[in-house]
């Protein structure tokens, strides 16, 4: 089996972030990995895949987002 292709979505739990999530998880065979901080995003947009894996964080704290990478 190939190798999947890991993508980090930032604002994953929004509109956009999740409907991103939900596509690429459709069309291809990547590791989602979606990080919110949950301040607009809601949790009932995550998309429910075994590829996808969800990290409440604010990317805009580097001691957050750095243990991510």
């Amino acid at each position: 089996m190939p190798k999947k292709n890991k993508i980090l979505v930032t604002g994953g739990a929004g509109f956009v972030g999740s409907s991103l999530a939900d596509a690429l998880l459709e069309k291809g065979n990547y590791e989602i990995v979606l990080v919110d901080n949950l301040l607009t995003g809601r949790m009932e947009n995550l998309p429910n895949h075994p590829n996808c894996r969800f990290i409440k964080s604010d990317v805009n704290s580097y001691n957050d987002i750095a243990p991510i990478f």
